[in-house]
């Protein structure tokens, strides 16, 4: 989730600071928590070797 939010805060740079801030980087933490993508990237670096049909097996396992 590290990079989604370092291209967030690149790409809107507005949206983290002052007041909007506030309630933008809790939002945003609360995201990636209900998101998974740390899951998702785990699984990725963990299996990115594989193609076709071994990752979709590893995936459903």
């Amino acid at each position: 989730m590290q990079a989604i939010e370092q291209r967030l805060q690149q790409r809107y740079p507005h949206w983290f600071r002052g007041r909007c801030g506030h309630l933008a980087v809790p939002l945003l933490h609360g995201l990636a928590r209900w998101s998974g993508f740390d899951g998702i990237d785990a699984f990725c670096a963990g299996h990115g070797h594989l193609r076709g049909f071994a990752f979709v097996e590893a995936a459903m396992r």
